[in-house]
């Protein structure tokens, strides 16, 4: 995959899938990194509208999340195949799908989620001067829908949170019942 220039960075793409396989060399210094997935994601369904569409192999994307890390490869690792204990993003994720799930849906789990990322989505990466002036213009340009921090859509936000609270107070409940 090429780069491309996002929100005056040029950012390097690669999908998640070969970034997880170890197809591709990705940095693990510091830099700037996003998550975009394909518009056809079901994820999308539960999401505002979205403004930053971009197309890379012949498919668009959206970006859903941007960040700023020390070890990029690392960071991005555990956002794609990790675990919500570990990834505010896959924490989110989780959370936003489980309080929008009903009879007839099947909500997503840490390997569905996994599974879903690996097949539909690409990362970027970027190594700015300053990490965190980057990370923080990416988000303010992008407006990525999974990042709390710099959501300007005040009741997206709200329920975000909501959604985050609320599946953090049941997977805490659900560690600690009797087996």
């Amino acid at each position: 995959m090429d780069a491309i220039e996002l929100g005056g960075f040029c950012v390097q793409l690669r999908t998640a899938r070969s970034l997880c396989e170890g197809s591709v060399q990705v940095p693990n210094r510091a830099g700037v990194y996003l998550i975009a997935l394909k518009l056809s994601s079901p994820i999308f369904r539960l999401c505002p509208p979205v403004e930053n569409k971009l197309t890379a192999n012949g498919h668009s994307f959206a970006v859903i999340y941007v960040g700023e890390t020390w070890a990029v490869k690392n960071r991005l690792r555990d956002h794609l195949t990790g675990d919500w204990t570990v990834s505010n993003f896959r924490h989110s994720v989780l959370a936003l799908t489980e309080s929008h799930t009903d009879e007839n849906q099947k909500a997503l789990c840490e390997e569905s989620l996994s599974e879903h990322l690996l097949a539909d989505a690409i990362v970027g990466f970027c190594e700015p001067d300053f990490i965190g002036p980057a990370e923080r213009a990416l988000i303010q340009s992008l407006q990525p829908a999974f990042n709390i921090r710099g959501c300007t859509d005040a009741a997206w936000k709200k329920k975000l949170q909501k959604a985050r609270k609320n599946f953090l107070q049941f997977s805490s409940s659900a560690d600690n019942s009797p087996a």
